[in-house]
């Protein structure tokens, strides 16, 4: 399977997050700054016994709401979640952070009362934008101030790129090329996931899946990336693209994504 190169790769700048998750992958996103749609839910339940689930599957669990969302163009966006939960991801990069772009999606949790002037319109998740955030009494948070975000779950996706069609792939058609250390981690973690966007960005349809990729926990993406050819931090808050060598001489194309509270994982061009 040919596919774009690592530099090609990265010159253009357009991210999935979680996918921001942002991922800087040119096959992956074309996105323009009109009007868009949210993609179908998708959650990490299944119906495997958890007994039965592999050691690096992501643990089960099902998604929390969203209550309210806003993004901007080149400045980033923020979920606020039904459970208090505010997730903010500042559209800096790696221009400005290099490889270390962990501490860009972060996390901090409304108090009930700042939960509730939220859902009577007395806030909004613009207030907690990533350029000029409103002030805000301390009474709104329950936590002290923000934090890295840790996905409980990250979802690897097979990605078809060159220079044919491009897209998602089921990656049961990858699954028996990769490197045997990786299929011991991966084999059997199989979930269908799908992509979330912004009204801001107008995302073509069949980035949004569903689509079936490998659902593994922070543990296991963690040995993952490891194993992959060019492998950097940068998958923790952005996503990433990983490559991997196959039976068949071409690489293997895997987007690595962030797994968002409410199941699925955010496409965005920012």
């Amino acid at each position: 399977m040919a596919v774009d190169t690592r530099d090609r790769v990265r010159r253009r700048r357009t991210t999935v997050v979680g996918v921001s998750a942002a991922i800087a992958i040119a096959a992956v996103v074309a996105i323009t700054a009109v009007g868009g749609r949210a993609g179908a839910s998708g959650d990490l339940r299944s119906d495997r016994d958890p007994s039965d689930a592999p050691p690096g599957a992501a643990a089960e669990q099902g998604p929390v709401g969203i209550v309210d969302a806003w993004a901007a163009f080149h400045q980033g966006w923020v979920l606020v979640y039904a459970d208090g939960r505010v997730l903010r991801y500042a559209d800096s990069g790696a221009t400005l952070y290099g490889e270390r772009t962990r501490d860009l999606l972060l996390e901090r949790r409304l108090s009930a009362d700042g939960l509730a002037r939220l859902r009577t319109g007395e806030l909004s998740a613009a207030d907690f934008g990533v350029v000029l955030p409103a002030l805000m009494p301390d009474d709104v948070w329950a936590d002290p101030a923000f934090r890295p975000f840790v996905p409980s779950a990250y979802a690897a996706c097979a990605w078809e790129g060159g220079d044919g069609p491009r897209g998602w792939m089921n990656v049961a058609g990858v699954l028996d090329d990769l490197p045997g250390a990786a299929q011991s981690i991966l084999r059997g973690t199989q979930r269908e996931f799908a992509g979330y966007a912004f009204d801001a960005f107008q995302v073509p349809h069949e980035l949004l899946g569903p689509v079936t990729c490998f659902g593994v926990s922070p543990e296991a993406a963690e040995v993952v990336v490891g194993m992959s050819e060019h492998p950097s931090d940068r998958y923790r808050a952005e996503g990433d693209l990983l490559t991997f060598p196959s039976r068949h001489g071409e690489p293997i194309s895997l987007v690595i994504l962030p797994v968002m509270p409410h199941g699925q994982f955010v496409i965005w061009g920012g």
